[in-house]
Parts: C-alpha cells; sequence; structure tokens
C-alpha cells in the first residue's frame, strides 16, 4: 500500500450501504505506527441495518461480510430489526448488557459519563466482540443505533490495538458527527419515539460524537491498565485473538 490510498475519515469513498445507512463505512485503510496498514475491507462500522434495500444487500453480499456484531440493547433491537443477506452469521452482544434503560434518565449521565460505566462494570463485553471478529473468517461489521458511541468504543479500541496512532482514530470517530446529521436526529428520535424509548438518553444533538470523550475514556483505560491490549486481555481477550486479529487485519 502506499499514501496514495489514504483516506480521511470522512471521505465518501469510505462510505458502504448508503441507502439504508446514515453512516456505513470501512474502519481500515489506515497506516499502522510500525510502518503497517490496517487492510480495508475487514471491518466496517455502521449505524442499525434495519432499512437496507436491494442495492445495499447485494453490496453487502460483495463485501465479504460474514459476521454482524449488534451492541444494542434488545429493546433497541427489537425496535429496528436488522435485515441481512442470508448466511450472514449475527451476534448481538449489548454493551450495557440490558442495563442501559434502567438508569434515571433525568440524571443520565454524559456519552463520557456511558463510558465510564462502560470501564467499571461492562468492560468483558469490549473484550467478547472483539474476540468474536478475531474469530469469524471473512470481514465483520459491527454497529449500534448510531453507530457513533458503542461502535466508536469498540473500533477504536481495535484500532488501537493494532497499532493505529491515536491521532487517527480519534479521527475516524470524531467522522460520525461530521457524516451524520439533522435528517439521523429527526429519524432517531421518532425511532426511539416509537419504541417507547426515553429520548431523554439522546441529548439536543443525537449526531454528537467529540473525540474528546473518546481520548479521555482511553487516558482513563490507560491509567487502569497501562495499554488497549492489557485492559482487553484483562477482560478475556486472549493473546492468540490478538495475534489472529494482527494477521488477518495488518498488511505491509
Amino acid at each position: 500500500m502506499t499514501n496514495a490510498t489514504i483516506l480521511s475519515a470522512t471521505s465518501p469513498e469510505r462510505r458502504i450501504l448508503t441507502s439504508g445507512t446514515f453512516q456505513g463505512r470501512d474502519a481500515g485503510r489506515y497506516p499502522t505506527t510500525d510502518g503497517r496498514w490496517m487492510r480495508g475491507g475487514v471491518l466496517f462500522r455502521s449505524d442499525a441495518l434495519a432499512n437496507l434495500d436491494s442495492d445495499d444487500l447485494k453490496e453487502f453480499d460483495e463485501l465479504g461480510i460474514r459476521l454482524v456484531i449488534d451492541l444494542r440493547e434488545k429493546i433497541e433491537a427489537d425496535a429496528a430489526k436488522d435485515l441481512l443477506p442470508e448466511g450472514v452469521a449475527y451476534r448481538r452482544i449489548p454493551v450495557f448488557e440490558e442495563t442501559l434503560f434502567s438508569h434515571d434518565f433525568n440524571a443520565f449521565p454524559t456519552l463520557l459519563g456511558q463510558y465510564q460505566l462502560i470501564l467499571d462494570g461492562h468492560a468483558p463485553r469490549l473484550a467478547e466482540v472483539i474476540a468474536a471478529i478475531a474469530d469469524t473468517d471473512g470481514a465483520a461489521l459491527v454497529h449500534c443505533t448510531a453507530g457513533k458511541d458503542r461502535t466508536g468504543l469498540v473500533v477504536a479500541l481495535i484500532q488501537l490495538l493494532l497499532g493505529i496512532d491515536e491521532e487517527i482514530v480519534l479521527a475516524d470517530y470524531g467522522a460520525s458527527q461530521i457524516i451524520l446529521g439533522a435528517e439521523f436526529d429527526g429519524a432517531v428520535r421518532d425511532l426511539y419515539s416509537r419504541a417507547g424509548l426515553p429520548g431523554a438518553i439522546l441529548g439536543t444533538d443525537p449526531h454528537k460524537a467529540p473525540p474528546t470523550y473518546l481520548a479521555e475514556t482511553l487516558a482513563e483505560l490507560r491509567r487502569r491498565h497501562g495499554s488497549v491490549g492489557e485492559f482487553l486481555v484483562a477482560h478475556g481477550l486472549t493473546h492468540a485473538q490478538i495475534n489472529a486479529l494482527r494477521d488477518r487485519f495488518l498488511t505491509v
């Protein structure tokens, strides 16, 4: 690969499934700090997959996506069920373990606070997601409702584990709030209303995903564990799975 293949996080060339998603995109094609690259076409990120049309489903197959990991709570997934081609493995691994909507939404934490909840009580789910990706053949796609918060954290951990510079990872994370916009805000509010979910969790700007929140979370993670790799191993990811992920996802 050469520098000519570097794509910005918001590049239209990264986009996939453009009819049925707000921000389906390739999470790879980034250089690592040791001179290698994270391959393109191995890991994708997206918002919910409930509105894919026939062209999207054909593209889905052409991309070779063999595993979809849904990070949503059951009530979210039931309100907007993923529409997938036959033969694609589907795993729902709710990051918050069905506790997200049990909080007092009049005093619900900010996104940064939600990440703190994950670090404090749900970190093994992050390792479980990454282990599933490491153990599968073919490309994987990970998503939640918006594809920016839970998905953003999981993708960032994988990218950092592969050796991508944090500045690049933060830019990829922050691309969500650039790509998403008012149309998404209206759609997600409508979804939550129809599902009877508390809209307060969405905040005033549902599309926002400030990279500073991720940066602060990563700093806290390293304060506790030293590195992303040590954090994930402490919560269930094996060294063999880390090596498998690097073997499959990295190239020179």
